[in-house]
């Protein structure tokens, strides 16, 4: 275990620093909130904690389009502020990842206003412009995930800015080497500062087919259309043209060279678009890639035996476990008690949910990162269209009701706005299915959500063939509902037997000595079993 890097087998807490603590008492939440729970954090026994974006920012896409990415937005706090954050993490023993956006910016970052102006200024070549078609029309036909075009007009130059998200957010030229050392210049200051890794945003979609080709239909069969959402016409082309160029992979092998020599211990990226994910998580990470990435498959697949087979058998033909982070919930990805539950399920039945699969991740081999909440049992939030601040949720209603479901601010205890703000309007409204939830009233319970998944993970942490050991699923049966791992790791050998099912079949427990189970007795609905080997 000693030679192991400090990731390997690393289970990962990702806040969102708009929803987790305001000390400040406008609404949001900030970075003195954060150091303020950082104990509650460690408590829990995870590795690290991965922080979405705090760079000053207009709030477009909610700290996704940054205007400036060596600064704190004031909304969050200062400098001081974030280093004590980041003292207080390591000094709790915890790691310390932030998000690193590379592939656009805001549309008001003094680069792309400068780069608007004119096609001969000097940042003039740092976004992507193309001219248009003879008739006037944009280059291809490549639609964003909004809907619409990716490339908007720009009359100052009367040229096409691509986009892959909002227009507010126009694409880098990484081409550019200037842009690049401009991008590794801002990683090199937080690495400088003593953070410890990077997760990388969007990253097939650094490049794109040089030739501009359109992309072809996607099959209305297919079922990975269904995650994306048929309301949205991104999900009807098959995305070859506009992401996973072949120059990616250079790129990245460069960067993370780059960003090892500055410091950085942990690298892993978003894998997001679903065409070819998992042959672009080989392409993307191990040997001098990244470290290590996740897919969409499973924040968006069912809870069968069979998904979590189809992503462990799916990674090895074209990558490693070690290369992968089951990512269960993220800000973009409904929670655990919503989607792993029917629509009508009760609250004992979504707490259930959340403890089984609290038990399976723990059981994988790979990383894990979960977000902040799930460890609670927290379901997705429901809000009228009036509270409604993404322009996802915006755009798409009433189909897709967006993200912000998922970012409910933290309930910390039974206080006014559950202890989150001081303030009576927090900048999504508090909503009482998970205000009850809440972090104080779970503590004394042993077996509340809460303390199951600390001692799920302090039992990962504290062993080897969890943490490290290689991995087998010996069964997975959808009709039974039974899944089926073997760990092992130098001598130790490890069953875990799941029942992802409201009613258990009759199961043949193995032989051992229990490590940890749902019940006493057999295996029962929504139950585990985590047992060592006699001979381990």
């Amino acid at each position: 275990m000693t030679d192991q890097p400090w990731w390997q087998g690393a289970v990962l807490y990702q806040i969102y620093p708009r929803s987790f603590r305001d000390t400040s008492g406008n609404g949001v939440g900030d970075l003195p909130g954060i150091a303020e729970r950082l104990d509650y954090v460690a408590r829990l026994g995870v590795d690290g904690i991965w922080m979405s974006p705090f760079y000053p920012s207009p709030g477009k896409d909610f700290g996704y389009d940054i205007t400036e990415h060596c600064k704190i937005d004031p909304l969050f706090g200062t400098m001081e502020d974030f280093q004590a954050l980041l003292d207080k993490a390591h000094s709790l023993g915890l790691k310390v990842v932030i998000d690193a956006v590379l592939n656009h910016t805001s549309d008001q970052h003094p680069w792309f206003l400068e780069s608007r102006s004119s096609r001969t200024n000097g940042k003039a070549d740092w976004y992507q412009w193309e001219d248009p078609r003879d008739d006037g029309g944009p280059p291809n036909n490549w639609i964003c995930r909004y809907g619409q075009s990716q490339w908007s007009w720009c009359p100052e130059r009367e040229q096409y800015y691509r986009h892959q998200y909002l227009t507010s957010q126009p694409a880098l030229n990484l081409a550019n080497q200037e842009v690049v050392e401009a991008r590794l210049g801002f990683m090199e200051k937080w690495l400088s500062r003593g953070v410890d890794g990077l997760r990388f945003d969007a990253v097939p979609q650094y490049f794109a087919d040089a030739d501009l080709r359109d992309n072809p239909p996607a099959d209305p069969g297919d079922p990975q259309l269904t995650p994306v959402g048929p309301f949205t016409p991104f999900a009807w082309q098959l995305h070859e043209n506009d992401c996973n160029d072949e120059r990616i992979e250079s790129f990245v092998a460069s960067l993370q060279d780059q960003v090892e020599c500055a410091g950085c211990t942990f690298t892993f990226s978003e894998i997001d678009i679903r065409y070819d994910a998992y042959r672009s998580l080989g392409r993307y990470t191990g040997g001098p890639y990244f470290n290590a990435a996740y897919t969409p498959d499973f924040m968006s697949a069912a809870l069968t035996p069979s998904c979590f087979a189809k992503v462990a058998d799916s990674t090895r033909e074209h990558s490693d476990l070690r290369n992968l982070v089951w990512t269960v919930t993220n800000h973009d990805a409904s929670r655990i008690a919503s989607r792993w539950t029917p629509e009508d399920a009760d609250p004992a039945t979504q707490a259930a949910v959340s403890r089984l699969a609290a038990a399976i991740l723990m059981c994988l081999h790979g990383q894990i990162s979960f977000f902040q909440g799930e460890e609670l049992g927290l379901p997705d939030a429901v809000y009228d269209y009036d509270e409604i601040k993404d322009p996802q949720g915006l755009l798409f209603w009433p189909k897709g009701h967006g993200r912000d479901p998922i970012r409910h601010p933290f309930p910390w205890d039974g206080g006014p706005q559950a202890g989150f703000s001081g303030n009576e309007s927090p900048w999504l409204p508090m909503k009482d299915t998970l205000c009850s939830r809440h972090a104080a009233g779970q503590e004394d319970d042993p077996q509340s959500v809460l303390n199951t998944w600390r001692r799920l993970i302090g039992l990962r942490r504290g062993t080897p063939a969890l943490r490290s050991g290689e991995m087998e699923i010996l069964e997975a049966d959808d009709e039974s509902g039974i899944l089926h791992l073997r760990r092992w790791l130098d001598g130790q050998e490890i069953e875990a037997l799941f029942c992802l099912a409201a009613e258990a079949p009759e199961a043949d427990l193995p032989e051992g000595r229990m490590l940890d189970a749902s019940s006493e007795g057999p295996l029962e609905g929504w139950g585990w079993r985590i047992i060592a080997s006699a001979e381990s």
